[in-house]
């Protein structure tokens, strides 16, 4: 040990006894108490001075052993106060404490007591900071010596002895007045802070450091600068700062930074220290970076606001930023960014001040680095510009398009889609751009020069930084532009096409550069204009090129460009092709310069026979655009071409064909452009593209011909242009002819003349139909000139049609044959067409036999067809031969061949003449028999019929019976013929119907008007047939329209030469050279028709409005008005044997039992023009209704009913025979009786006499019990209606036999007849019978009662009568049903209250909405979720019952198709909306329906005004009558809260009826009616918070009696063991629990004696009664409780949605309402508890929404509050259990209105803590609120999610990898929410 010189202190020699003993108590405390506690310690601690104290008596006088061993000891005694032993901290603590009042006696202990307290309790750095810092003064003695003792110990191998000498020595040196002291600590901590081992990090020692040096700070920075900064560098450096730690850094860093600029107030501040922040590789060193950034600079200002002005610091800062801006780095650009972003967020405007700043923005927009970039973006949002406002724009734009999700396809595919994508960032740095100053020339070399060393990414984006950068100079560099220019052609493609966007950006500043410098640049640009490259690269290629000095070219490096841009013309990508039309647009200017615009618009002109529409338009735009005035008479021309391309080939061929006939027409006035589209060279161009793969003279191999160059320039435009033009085709290969020389070889000849069409020959073998068949159209319109047939280039066409193509081996060559043939022939050239029938024909009829080929078949026929339709004389000699094969195509399997054969096969008989006639009349009588009969004997023989499958039978059938109406010219009459079809009117077969009825029509043209008049009767039932197709047939025929055979015919009109004998000569003879032959232009215009689109259906189904919506089969009078309608048309007398057969042929349709209401209908308006009939068929039209009514009859007793009231309109006479057989049956049926009641009216207007003798007959058998009860109804209605048409009291009769009736009557519906024809008799009348006040009596009674089945029949007479009540007590009722639990009561007396005016209705206008659909919702249900959800059973419902679905009484789906559903599945298909609209019409009324309801003769037509009404809810209507009769509302409610009461209370005064006292559901039903009834008040009445108080103690009523049961019903279990087991251990815990078990066991003991001794068992029974009277009892009470509990609910469910729909209630008011739930809360029942919650959380949310701040302001903290006090009872360690789910709930939706975030976040931590708690419903709750936080859109919790180890994701990670963890499927559907 060192002397006290050494130490350089001694203590005073009065002191030194004191201080002695000191040290022998201390020696005695390490050698006992440590040595026991910790002798590892203890073994390095105690010296062999410290033995010698403790072996001997305390000595004394060894002045320098005792100043050592007291520093010594000192030290030792700090270190102990960190020990993980309590007591052994405490003896270290008085040891220390007794030498400091040693050595200063004003010590003040009694503050040292509550830091030893806190002590015993734990080590903490806290009480050591409080306890060095009262006893350094005492210590001050020894200060230094105990310092450096200390400092021994800061890098022990215990952690918490560094510690506590970390904190000790830097709390000892800032209390010490001498200053001085730091340096050796500080630094001491400062190296170990800096070389700290990252496996020291899991201890505190870095954090205790840090408040070391935080503590220190004030005291070391002021003396070293150095030192201080350096201490915040390694600082900023700590990796993995923890949040404490960052704390602690902020403050030192904070302290430091404060102190520094106080000190040395105008010193300019180092910026090295941030610097060299910069250059670092580990991103922690940037995490404080921003924030210790701005307070440095903040330190150096006065201002205190946010935003300040920029001043001196940060414009010295910004620029020792600058070499750091463009670092090659990443990390130190991103720390450079976050400086520049810390700068531009404290002043907004620097950026602007300092505008060269703009240049590094836009590089770092561009960095690679993605974090960067992101920095950048994110500090414009903060800059202050004039155009701040598009930079936001622009940035928030940028952001949108990074969230945006894209396919496969538009990634990929169609990649041009994207373009959007970059257009905010090209935006936003233009912007920039424009604001940045000039950039020198320089930096521009020095960044070009430097992308050789760059990576290829990187080199991209420099290149986009120079074209932003390039774009502020006035003049662009040439050195700059030849060093980017060579970057064209680099070999990656992505470099190369950025470097053409940086040429592009560049060339404006290009303008004015030299012809040597834009020769240059031309020679990397010309290739890339090579049709060989990319899409992409072209497209750029072409960019560059729209801005390129083209101007300055020479003409050889322009004739470059031209021959460039016309290879291009054949580029397969579109939008390329596209590029290069619209670059020859916008380069007008340019070639008028050069005077080549003729020549520019020649390749547009050639180029039209690009194939991509849009290409198209685009080319007529630009040509438009360079032919100027030139082309104005050829401008209808190109706009008619235009307008083609969204068309078919054909007519685009059309328009091609008539821009060519005017180019030619107005060659004179375009000169010019004319000779530059005759251009050979460019000619031969397409020639080869066609023709440079097929061998001379030969026609090309589809297999191997490339067809996609079809795709790219279609063939047909430039042959068109061609051969019009006469532009010959260029010499074979090898060949020494000239172009215009004329081989001498047959072939050559051919190819000579046919010139250009040789370009259509290949696609003429295309298997693609269309565009074969468009090339074949298209050669054939190059053989005209207008109408001018060019015989030799026509007679080549054909030679090569027929002798190559025709006899090819390749079907499609073949069908091309074919086609050219046909259209040919449809051309009726003269001689030619006829040679080609002749020649052909035979040829086609062997093919037809032989060919395999269903596509050959298919063109043979169709050829067939045009012949016979241009030659149907010519080809008479042939008809039977084509008849035949025809009928051999009908059975193919290809059905698009039984499709063309049906055509032709219909054409035969059309094209058969008179002497023919008679051997087809009996082709298709043999026929129809055979295929009809097949199964007949002689026709089993032919095994044509014999195979013939059902479909093809139908088919041949079809055919045969439209052929018979084909043969006009025929030997049998055609009303004959008509006759015979009529067989097939009444077949099943619809198909067979619809052929009958169409050759039946067409046959009336050739009949007289008799005859036609009476087919047009027997024909009418087919108006309404079931089929549509049928029915489109006959309204088709009305509206004169022609049907398929001759609409089809009328396509191509016969050859006016046709002839049964034609000239047989050959078309080669008659084309000659010389020859001259013209054709019609109407023939050439047809040839856009294509009969391969003709089929047996091609019209639409789609009826026009008034011969449709009859929804058949229904018959209704709308269908009989327009039967009459068209019936009109017939009205032509008929000779008595034709009306005979009328009538005679429309009975025998009856066979077809869907056609006989129809019929019927039929009959009866051919009777009401024909009266003469009327008494010989009336009889059978009454016949129809002898049956009763039923499905399989019911539309024949309808069309009966309709038939005989029509007849009954048409004369007086015809009505009284009609009344006289309908009335004469003497027990009539239900038909009788309908039609009786529709003919009642007419029976009042002209017999009225007839109705004393008729209403005794019809009463009487009302009263007969054997006549069914709908009869005996009907019956009633009738005597009824003649009752009031009498003059005597037949009236009462009529009510007597009405209330016999109801006597046995129970159905619902047919007592509303009932009631209605009761109605009926009061109408102008008053009959007092006592029927009526029974009525009166027994509504009341039923509307009052529980059973919703009876409520809705008293409802039912109320709303028929209520006309017999007085005002108030009908306004009860009123108020009663619309406040009713059930649904379908509020609807129908809704509806009731309307349409039978019970009300006025003006009352009830104007009702509106909320506007809350909050508040709507619970408005119109009136009840909390828990309540609809399922938590109770409601009124009029049992929980236990099943609900059977009913059948909805909707046959047609009319219902459906009008819903929401229905109508987004017809959008989605793209239906066409008068489809939708014809589903959706109204079904129509019949008459029995017409009937039944019309003796509701209240019920009246609802005007437009008041329909809105009708789906008004109805408690909005109850609550306006409630506010026009105030008074009889408050009473309804005083009544039935009285009845709430009794209930409640278990009626004690008997004032209910017995029946119903314990009964539960009229107990709910009275209570949903009263709390209907207040919310219908919304609030207002002078007595509303009256029933409001009222329900509150209903509610505490009801509480206090269910938990009076409870606790009696266990005090009872209790004392009577009712579930005692004496097999159990069970203890017994009170002296009167064994008392009672003694006694109950001793009852038991002696019943069973006294059955052993006597054999009796009266005790044993005693014992058994009392046991049933008890558990009789327990079933009472549960009983009672269960009713309790429900009606409780019920009450809380109507309180809160009350009081929440009020939105009137005063703050007291709401907050007495809140507490009065929130002690519900406390509840054991759980469905009170979610009552209450939901309670609580809707009376928030309703009254947030109200208008009043008070409200809001003074809600808002009762909710805070109550959030704190679920939040302090779930942390509580009271046991609350499934309570915990409502608290969730409720303090998860509490968050939606709480504004404190700490609040949310607790809450959230909260919910997610108890994810894990036992209970499976409180997990489930727990994260649902999760969910619907976020769903409410609570920030917080985005953050949440991501809060590390306790964050959501990492919560719900480790749940779902735990497989015990149940509740998974919850979780999945959060973090589904999230990710969504």
């Amino acid at each position: 040990m060192a002397t006290a010189q050494t130490l350089l202190f001694e203590f005073p020699a009065t002191l030194k006894p004191l201080v002695s003993s000191w040290a022998n108590e201390t020696s005695l405390f390490y050698s006992q108490t440590l040595t026991q506690v910790d002798p590892d310690l203890a073994k390095d601690w105690i010296t062999p001075e410290i033995q010698a104290r403790t072996s001997t008596t305390p000595v004394s006088g060894i002045d320098d052993t005792l100043e050592n061993l007291v520093v010594y000891f000192s030290v030792q005694l700090i270190l102990l106060l960190g020990h993980e032993t309590p007591h052994l901290r405490v003896d270290a603590a008085l040891h220390l404490i007794k030498l400091c009042s040693l050595v200063n006696p004003q010590l003040q202990e009694p503050k040292l007591v509550p830091i030893v307290s806190q002590l015993q309790a734990g080590p903490s750095l806290e009480c050591l900071h409080s306890l060095v810092t009262i006893l350094g003064g005492s210590l001050s003695i020894m200060l230094v010596p105990l310092v450096s003792g200390l400092e021994n110990y800061q890098m022990h191998h215990d952690w918490r002895i560094r510690s506590i000498s970390n904190t000790s020595i830097s709390r000892l040196v800032f209390d010490a007045q001498d200053k001085n002291l730091y340096k050796s600590p500080v630094w001491n901590i400062y190296f170990a802070l800096g070389s700290l081992q990252s496996s020291l990090q899991l201890f505190q020692d870095r954090l205790v450091m840090i408040q070391a040096l935080h503590l220190l700070a004030p005291v070391y920075t002021p003396k070293d600068s150095t030192l201080a900064l350096g201490i915040c560098d390694t600082l900023m450096r700590l990796p993995s700062k923890t949040a404490t730690e960052t704390d602690e850094i902020k403050a030192t860093l904070t302290v430091i930074f404060q102190t520094l600029y106080k000190s040395k107030p105008d010193t300019p501040p180092d910026y090295a220290f941030f610097l060299n922040i910069l250059n670092t590789s580990d991103e922690a060193s940037l995490d404080l970076l921003a924030w210790a950034l701005e307070l440095f600079l903040r330190c150096g200002t006065t201002a205190t606001e946010k935003t300040v002005a920029p001043f001196k610091w940060q414009i010295d800062f910004a620029q020792a930023l600058t070499n750091h801006f463009r670092a090659g780095p990443a990390i130190v650009r991103y720390g450079t960014a976050i400086c520049l972003h810390t700068i531009v967020e404290m002043s907004p405007g620097f950026l602007e001040e300092h505008k060269y700043l703009y240049m590094y923005v836009i590089a770092g927009l561009l960095d690679t680095d993605h974090a960067t970039a992101y920095m950048y973006e994110s500090m414009l949002q903060l800059v202050q510009s004039p155009n701040a406002q598009q930079l936001q724009a622009c940035v928030q734009q940028i952001h949108r398009a990074a969230t945006q999700v894209y396919t496969y396809d538009q990634l990929y595919v169609n990649v041009p889609a994207l373009d959007h994508k970059d257009s905010g960032q090209s935006q936003l740095l233009s912007l920039i751009a424009k604001q940045t100053p000039p950039v020198a020339s320089l930096l521009l070399h020095k960044m070009a020069n430097a992308i050789e060393y760059m990576s290829v990414p990187m080199k991209a984006r420099q290149l986009q930084v120079i074209s932003y950068l390039g774009q502020t100079a006035e003049k662009l560099d040439s050195y700059l532009m030849q060093v980017l220019v060579p970057l064209c052609t680099h070999q990656d493609t992505q470099l190369q096409q950025q470097a053409l966007k940086v040429v592009r950006a560049l060339m404006p500043g290009f303008m004015h550069a030299s012809a040597a410098d834009v020769a240059f640049v031309w020679s990397y640009i010309h290739p890339l204009l090579s049709i060989e490259l990319e899409p992409n690269m072209l497209t750029n290629a072409l960019e560059v090129l729209r801005s390129f000095p083209v101007l300055q070219l020479s003409s050889v490096l322009r004739e470059e460009l031209i021959q460039a841009l016309f290879r291009l013309t054949f580029y397969p990508d579109p939008l390329v092709r596209m590029k290069v039309y619209q670059f020859f647009g916008e380069s007008l200017d340019y070639w008028k310069t050069c005077d080549e615009l003729p020549r520019a618009t020649s390749i547009l002109f050639q180029a039209l026979g690009d194939h991509d529409p849009r290409c198209l338009r685009v080319l007529v735009d630009n040509i438009v655009i360079l032919g100027g005035t030139v082309i104005i008479p050829i401008t209808s021309a190109l706009t008619a071409l235009r307008e083609a391309t969204s068309k078919s080939a054909l007519t685009l061929i059309k328009a091609y064909d008539n821009l060519c006939i005017a180019l030619a027409v107005h060659k004179p006035e375009m000169r010019a452009l004319v000779d530059a589209l005759c251009n050979t060279e460019r000619a031969d161009k397409f020639w080869s593209y066609y023709l440079e793969d097929v061998q001379e003279n030969q026609l090309a191999k589809p297999d191997e011909y490339d067809y996609s160059r079809n795709y790219v320039q279609a063939p047909y435009w430039i042959s068109l242009l061609c051969t019009k033009f006469n532009i010959l085709p260029p010499p074979p290969q090898g060949s020494e002819f000239r172009r215009d020389q004329v081989p001498m070889t047959i072939v050559g000849k051919r190819r000579f003349a046919c010139g250009f069409t040789f370009c259509l020959f290949p696609s003429m073998g295309m298997s693609e139909p269309n565009m074969r068949y468009a090339s074949c159209v298209a050669a054939v319109r190059c053989c005209f000139k207008q109408n001018n047939v060019q015989p030799t280039m026509l007679r080549s066409l054909l030679e090569i049609a027929t002798q190559q193509m025709l006899s090819s081996k390749k079907t499609s060559y073949q069908l091309s044959a074919l086609d050219i043939l046909g259209l040919v022939v449809r051309l009726k050239v003269p001689g030619v067409s006829e040679s080609i029938l002749l020649e052909y024909i035979d040829l086609c009829i062997d093919f037809l036999h032989n060919t395999p080929s269903p596509l050959v078949k298919i063109e043979v026929l169709q050829f067939v067809e045009i012949l016979m339709l241009v030659f149907p004389k010519g080809i008479n000699n042939k008809i039977e031969e084509i008849r035949d094969v025809t009928r051999l195509m009908l059975v193919d399997s290809e059905k698009q061949v039984v499709d063309t054969a049906t055509r032709v096969y219909l054409l035969v008989f059309r094209c058969t003449v008179k002497n023919q006639s008679e051997q087809f009349e009996s082709y298709l009588k043999q026929e129809l028999d055979a295929v009809m009969n097949r199964t007949k004997l002689e026709n089993l023989g032919d095994p044509y019929v014999n195979d013939l499958t059902a479909d093809q039978a139908e088919l041949l059938t079809c055919l045969l019976i439209l052929g018979s109406g084909q043969l006009k010219d025929s030997v049998i009459p055609p009303y004959e013929k008509a006759q015979r079809l009529f067989l097939f009117l009444q077949h099943p077969n619809a198909a067979y119907r619809a052929c009958a009825l169409s050759s039946a029509l067409s046959l009336i043209s050739s009949m007289d008007a008799v005859f036609g008049t009476a087919v047009l009767w027997v024909l009418l039932p087919l108006f309404a047939d079931p089929n549509p197709y049928v029915r489109a047939i006959f309204c088709r025929f009305q509206q004169n329209i022609p049907d398929l055979i001759e609409s089809h015919c009328a396509t191509i009109i016969p050859h006016v030469e046709d002839n049964f004998v034609l000239p047989a000569a050959s078309w080669s003879d008659t084309l000659t050279d010389s020859a001259t032959l013209q054709v019609s232009q109407k023939f050439l215009n047809d040839l856009n028709v294509e009969f391969s689109s003709l089929n047996l259906h091609p019209f639409s189904l789609e009826l026009s409005s008034q011969d449709d919506g009859f929804h058949l089969p229904r018959i209704s009078p709308k269908l009989l008005q327009r039967m009459r309608s068209v019936s009109e048309t017939l009205s032509l007398n008929l000779p008595a044997e034709i009306q005979s057969q009328v009538l005679y042929h429309l009975h025998s349709l009856e066979v077809y039992k869907p056609l006989q209401p129809a019929v019927i209908l039929s009959v009866s308006l051919f009777l009401s023009w024909n009266e003469n009939l009327l008494a010989d068929q009336l009889g059978t039209l009454i016949s129809y209704l002898v049956n009763d009514i039923t499905p399989e009859n019911r539309n024949i007793v309808e069309g009966s009913i309709l038939a005989l009231k029509h007849i009954s309109e048409s004369s007086n006479s015809s009505f009284k025979q009609v009344l006289q057989q309908l009335t004469q049956v003497d027990i009539p049926n239900q038909g009788g009786l309908y039609c009786l009641i529709s003919l009642l009216e007419y029976l009042r207007d002209q017999a009225p006499q007839k109705a004393p003798e008729l209403v005794t007959k019809y009463l009487n058998m009302v009263s007969d019990h054997k006549t069914p009860l709908k009869n005996r109804i009907l019956s009633l209605h009738i005597g009824v209606e003649l009752a009031l048409m009498c003059e005597n009291d037949e009236i009462k009769t009529a009510f007597d036999c009405a209330q016999e009736l109801l006597g046995v009557v129970e159905d619902f519906a047919m007592r509303y007849q009932i009631y209605n024809a009761i109605a009926v008799g009061c109408r102008g009348r008053d009959p007092k019978h006592p029927l009526l006040k029974i009525l009166m009596t027994q509504a009341k009674k039923e509307i009052y009662s529980k059973t919703s089945k009876t409520r809705k029949h008293g409802m039912m007479i109320f709303s028929i009568f209520f006309n017999l009540w007085q005002l108030d007590e009908r306004m009860a009722f009123l108020f009663r049903l619309l406040a009713d639990p059930d649904h379908d009561i509020r609807i129908s007396m809704r509806n009731s209250l309307i349409k039978r005016r019970i009300v006025d209705l003006d009352t009830l206008l104007g009702i509106q909405g909320s506007g809350s659909a909050l508040y709507d919702t619970f408005l119109r249900s009136g009840q909390l979720p828990v309540m609809r959800d399922g938590g109770m059973a409601l009124s009029g419902t049992s929980s236990y019952l099943a609900t059977i679905p009913q059948l909805v009484n909707d046959p047609y789906n009319i219902e459906y198709y009008q819903s929401t559903k229905f109508k987004s599945f017809f959008k989605m298909y793209g239906l066409p909306d008068t489809l939708l609209q014809k589903m959706t019409n109204p079904l129509t009324t019949v008459m029995i329906d017409s009937i039944d309801t019309r003796y509701d003769l209240k019920i009246q037509t609802v005007p437009q005004k008041y329909h809105e009404l009708l789906n008004t809810p109805p408690v909005e209507i109850l609550s306006r009558l409630i506010e026009t009769m105030p008074r009889i509302a408050m009473e309804i409610v005083d009544e039935v809260q009285n009845s709430v009461q009794i209930y409640l209370a278990g009626d004690p005064n008997g004032e209910i009826d017995p029946s119903e006292r314990n009964d539960l559901e009229a107990a709910i039903h009275v209570i949903e009616v009263f709390t209907t009834l207040i919310i219908a008040h919304k609030g207002s009445g002078e007595r509303f918070q009256d029933w409001i108080q009222q329900l509150q103690t209903c509610i505490n009523t009801a509480v206090e009696s269910c938990k009076q049961i409870r606790e009696s019903m266990m005090h009872e279990l209790e004392r009577t063991f009712f579930f005692y087991s004496f097999s159990s251990d069970i203890p017994i815990t009170s002296d009167e629990q064994a008392l009672a078990l003694d006694e109950i066991v001793k009852s038991t003991q002696d019943a069973t004696l006294e059955i052993l001794k006597s054999g009796k068992a009266d005790q044993l029974a005693q014992l058994d009664s009392r046991r049933e009277e008890f558990s009789q009892e327990m079933d009472h009470n549960n009983q009672r409780l269960v009713h309790l509990t429900t009606m409780t609910l019920h009450l809380i469910s109507g309180l809160g949605v009350a009081f929440g729909l009020s939105r009137a209630g005063t703050p007291e008011q709401l907050d007495r309402l809140l507490k009065f739930f929130i002690k519900l809360l406390d509840e054991e029942h759980r469905t009170m508890r979610e009552a209450a919650t939901e309670a609580i959380i809707l009376i928030a949310n309703i009254h947030m929404e109200r208008p009043s701040k008070d409200i809001k302001d003074q809600l808002v903290p009762k909710l805070d509050q109550l959030s704190a006090e679920l939040i302090q009872r779930l942390q509580g360690k009271e046991r609350i259990f499934r309570k915990k789910k409502e608290y969730l709930n409720l303090l998860g939706q509490l968050m939606t209105w709480t504004t404190d975030v700490q609040t949310k976040r607790a809450t959230l931590r909260l919910l997610v803590d108890h994810w894990t708690d036992p209970d499976s419903e409180v997990r489930k709750s727990a994260i649902q609120m999760v969910k619907n936080m976020g769903e409410n859109g609570i920030k917080e919790i985005s953050d949440m999610f991501t809060a590390g180890s306790d964050g959501i994701m990492t919560r719900a990670s480790k749940l779902m990898n735990n497989p015990d963890f149940l509740d998974k499927e919850a979780l999945l559907e959060l973090l589904k929410w999230k990710f969504q």
